[in-house]
């Protein structure tokens, strides 16, 4: 997923004593969030259909 040159950091105060802290430089198309909104968009067209569906439906059987 994220792709990119890794170095590790060498300050002690920041990694601790047991644990190696690596930096990773993200590009600009590393992180892609154009199908999460896709998906979201989708689904919001779904659940609006049906609300307003349900909404005519009811409408229909009252008057």
């Amino acid at each position: 997923m994220l792709e990119g040159k890794i170095s590790p950091i060498d300050s002690v105060s920041e990694a601790g004593a047991d644990h190696l802290i690596f930096a990773t430089e993200a590009g600009d198309y590393t992180i892609d969030c154009y199908p999460y909104a896709v998906r979201g968009t989708l689904v919001a067209a779904l659940l609006s259909v049906s609300f307003w569906t349900s909404v005519s439906a009811v409408l229909w059987l009252v008057l």
